[in-house]
């Protein structure tokens, strides 16, 4: 049995700011651009290992929650194999219509409570990467934060995500 954590960001053309360093005496310029289009970056966290599943989708609905449900069992939940997924509460996740895959069990953490997700943990580090910039496309997006999950390694996911009570 293994016990992963599963959590979602979202991503737009709108930029994710950070602070920058500027010489003294000089405002850092920002680009703005105020188009409000997304994309879904959903992320399982196997904290002990730091391993990753990633999937990119265009929405947070039950539809997409199923897709990544059912992916991410053909990938991980093998036969013998059985699946905790710890999760938090959203809306999508309370679908009457979900159907949760074979060898795969689902626990919700309490409302408002994000520090007992360790995925939660993870989206500085995919940030990171798209932030203080425009983005001309959506293509262009999905492409920058792709390149980004490709480059974060297990030692940080797992540095970030392996709380000292979150089971073996």
């Amino acid at each position: 049995m293994e016990v992963w954590s599963q959590d979602e960001a979202r991503f737009g053309l709108k930029p994710i700011l950070r602070r920058v360093w500027a010489p003294k005496g000089e405002r850092p310029l920002a680009i703005v651009d105020e188009r409000y289009e997304w994309l879904w970056l959903y992320a399982a966290t196997h904290p002990r290992t730091g391993r990753v599943f990633w999937l990119v989708l265009p929405r947070l609905d039950s539809d997409c929650v199923q897709l990544f449900l059912d992916e991410f069992a053909k990938e991980h939940a093998r036969e013998g194999k059985r699946l905790v997924l710890v999760w938090d509460g959203a809306p999508a996740h309370r679908a009457a219509t979900l159907k949760v895959p074979e060898r795969i069990s689902l626990v919700s953490v309490p409302a408002y409570t994000p520090e007992l997700n360790p995925s939660e943990r993870v989206w500085p580090l995919v940030k990171e990467g798209v932030a203080n910039r425009a983005h001309e496309s959506m293509d262009e997006l999905e492409q920058k934060v792709c390149s980004r999950c490709q480059k974060i390694s297990a030692a940080e996911i797992s540095a970030r995500t392996k709380y000292h009570w979150w089971p073996e």
